[in-house]
């Protein structure tokens, strides 16, 4: 800035200069260049200069002390959103048709030319309705024999009926686990092991009914187990 305000002083001292020479018929310096201060503008904000991505980043993102309290999962944690979705190249507050971008250069034999059209009111309406249906998950309404006692976890919820054993098939009882947890128990050789239990009760809703219990390194290996198990322990 300043070699720029030095230069442009020095252009009008020499043409002060010229005009009152004797050589020439000007009587009276006159500057050609207005007078003033000069402001420099920036054509670029922050926000123009990183992406979208790293800008969500920064909102969305959890500290390492957050993810330990159980911040970085589960509806705490803040999705992003595509807010370039709805929006159409050529298309906006100020509705125009603009030849070649969202209109044809040529209608028929007539050339198109830039108008501008009356405001569309709708559009800012469907931007705004699919940017509510970005911001969250709404989860299905289950019965409680799916979604189980307690939020959705496996206690109290259906597994269907035991697996068949050869052409037996039990078509008409239903397995419901009463109890699924994860239990440690120390060994020799590896230490501490984790093994998930669980409790299940079949029954046929004609008084017939069986309970058993199964564990296993994984649940679904654990449930399967007690779900086949309860077949030699009906009472």
């Amino acid at each position: 800035m300043a070699g720029v305000a030095r230069l442009l002083s020095s252009s009008v001292t020499l043409i002060g200069k010229i005009a009152t020479s004797p050589t020439t018929n000007i009587t009276k310096a006159t500057p050609v260049l207005p007078t003033g201060h000069l402001h420099c503008f920036r054509s670029t904000s922050f926000f123009a200069k990183v992406t979208a991505e790293q800008l969500w980043k920064s909102v969305t993102s959890v500290s390492n002390a957050g993810r330990k309290r159980g911040r970085a999962s589960g509806h705490s944690r803040k999705q992003s959103k595509d807010l370039n979705r709805g929006q159409v190249i050529g298309h906006g507050k100020i509705n125009m048709v603009w030849p070649g971008l969202n209109a044809p250069v040529i209608r028929g034999k007539e050339v198109v030319e830039r108008v501008e059209l009356p405001p569309d009111k709708e559009r800012e309406e469907r931007i705004l309705k699919l940017r509510e249906e970005m911001q969250g998950f709404r989860p299905l309404k289950l019965s409680p024999l799916e979604r189980g006692w307690s939020g959705s976890r496996m206690p109290g919820r259906s597994i269907g009926p035991p697996d068949p054993v050869g052409e037996r098939t039990y078509e008409n009882f239903d397995t419901v686990v009463v109890e699924l947890q994860m239990v440690t128990r120390m060994t020799g050789t590896f230490g501490r092991v984790r093994r998930h239990k669980a409790v299940g009760v079949v029954g046929n809703g004609n008084g017939l009914v069986g309970f058993a219990s199964g564990k296993s390194a994984e649940a679904k290996a654990a449930l399967s187990q007690a779900e086949n198990l309860l077949r030699p322990r009906r009472h």
